[in-house]
């Protein structure tokens, strides 16, 4: 084998480097603490609910999964679908029912069938920054178009307040937060936050001004008021 004569010797070269690489790599950010737009404090249900808190958490979980799924199968296939979501819940017979139905009730309700069409999109993971917090949440429903943005989060309470004033605090400071994330990603969009009371089968429209003052008045964020 008749190797070339190589020469071997260092030889040293000045490169032209973009400027990125003479910047020295700005300091480490702190992480932030995450907090959840649902533990802002405040109650979330009105007086006389009627349930103790661990089943009506276990009924909500139990009809918002039923709102999240049914809605991607045609009405037909209903029955099937809702059987197996139920057996996963602890719940008794009865409550299982009443949440199958209430959940229907919904999905069949003509003012609402915009919420759950296929161009609106169904638990969206959300997180930003709010005062020194990172915050994330869960929207459960959420329609982008035309420069509005609304955000739509079904509450199964079973007291439902008569108008967005009487909301319980811990429902506008949830809604506030999401309010405050949802700004930051769409930036100049109308922001507009809505409840769907799934026990009445309405949608509530709260005041922008109402859920940004009940974020501010929690003790967990150091938030400004925003108008949209």
């Amino acid at each position: 084998m008749v190797f070339a004569n190589l020469d071997w010797t260092e030889t040293k070269k000045d490169l032209d480097l973009p400027d990125i690489f003479n910047i020295p790599a700005p300091d480490a950010r702190p992480n932030r603490s995450i907090i959840s737009p649902s533990n802002l404090g405040g109650s979330k249900a009105l007086s006389g609910d009627g349930l103790d808190d661990e089943t009506a958490m276990a009924y909500g979980t139990l009809v918002h999964e039923l709102l999240e799924v049914l809605p991607n199968s045609q009405p037909n296939y209903w029955t099937e679908i809702a059987s197996k979501i139920l057996k996963t819940s602890s719940l008794g017979k009865e409550l299982k029912i009443k949440a199958e139905k209430e959940a229907r009730e919904v999905l069949e309700t003509q003012n609402l069938i915009h919420i759950f069409a296929p161009t609106s999109l169904a638990e969206v993971p959300i997180s930003a920054d709010i005062g020194s917090y990172r915050m994330r949440g869960m929207i459960d429903r959420l329609i982008v178009k035309d420069g509005h943005v609304q955000i739509i989060d079904f509450k199964t309470n079973r007291q439902v307040p008569t108008s967005p004033e009487q909301c319980p605090e811990g429902v506008l400071r949830q809604m506030g937060a999401y309010a405050l994330a949802v700004q930051n990603i769409y930036p100049d969009h109308k922001i507009e936050s809505f409840i769907l009371w799934t026990k009445i089968k309405d949608v509530m429209q709260l005041p922008h001004n109402i859920v940004t003052d009940a974020i501010s008045r929690s003790q967990y964020l150091d938030v400004k008021r925003t108008d949209s």
